[in-house]
């Protein structure tokens, strides 16, 4: 451990640790999360691993990345290999691995199919989300529409999966390697507070984003918030904040978790 950080990867059938001895390498990542329908990737940095270790990493290998402060780790990324590529700076050989959160069905499967007239949207996200071969995380519709024409689809799984959700008033995203389907401004409270005693590192300071379509278009008002690096931290993560700038309950919509600062940076907006 490096000043209490921990990161554990977990790639090729290995599993990787940062620090100090014989075990340890140098380990850095930048892991995006938002939730939208287009998978988050992440780049995973590993200085001088043996070029056994490296040629034992394929593409589409399954991938878990594990990182927090001593004995409070936990996940940020579950998915699969997309790209590895090794350089030199200096005397260090860097591999970089670029990882997909999800699986490669969600990422790039075409799906075919015909659904029957009558079907109704919660059927068909029920038999779609089984092709990708996920845990569903959540599965909420405000509304359960029924297709009375039926539904023909051409087009990548995710898209699909993503227009049905957006029919019944809900999102879809893939999560740590779990799907989920949920109204908007829907999320999971985690029961954890955010201030300057609990990881708060900065006042957060404000943003803003425009909601809905032509009269009905509204602005919100949200903040930018930067922690000490928190695993707990996800996409709809339902928080606390205690600061001097912005109080209350907020649900996280995007963010990224930063190995070479170790810091945690998100979007929130007020629930």
């Amino acid at each position: 451990m490096l000043y209490g950080r921990v990161i554990e990867l977990t790639v090729g059938g290995k599993q990787f640790k940062n620090g100090i001895g014989l075990d340890g390498l140098t380990i850095f990542f930048d892991v995006p999360f938002d939730d939208d329908k287009e998978p988050n990737v992440g780049t995973i940095k590993v200085y001088n691993m043996a070029e056994s270790t490296i040629a034992a990493i394929k593409k589409n290998q399954a991938i878990i990345l594990n990182a927090g402060y001593q004995s409070d780790i936990g996940s940020l990324l579950l998915g699969f290999v997309e790209k590895v590529q090794t350089t030199w700076q200096g005397v260090d050989k860097i591999t970089e691995i670029t990882a997909v959160d999800g699986a490669e069905k969600w990422y790039s499967q075409i799906v075919k199919k015909t659904y029957t007239p009558g079907t109704t949207g919660k059927a068909m996200l029920t038999d779609l989300v089984k092709q990708t071969g996920l845990e569903i995380g959540s599965f909420v519709l405000p509304a359960d529409r029924p297709y009375r024409g039926g539904k023909v689809f051409n087009t990548k799984l995710r898209n699909a999966i993503a227009e049905v959700a957006k029919d019944c008033g809900a999102k879809a995203h893939v999560t740590r390697g779990k799907v989920f389907i949920r109204p908007k401004n829907e999320g999971q409270t985690i029961g954890f507070v955010i201030d300057k005693d609990h990881g708060l590192v900065s006042s957060p300071t404000p943003i803003e984003k425009d909601i809905g379509k032509g009269e009905k278009k509204t602005l919100v008002q949200g903040w930018k918030v930067v922690t000490l690096l928190n695993h707990r931290i996800t996409t709809d993560a339902i928080l606390q904040i205690k600061s001097k700038t912005a109080n209350g309950m907020f649900r996280v919509e995007a963010g990224r978790h930063d190995g070479n600062s170790f810091l945690t940076e998100m979007e929130v907006y007020p629930v």
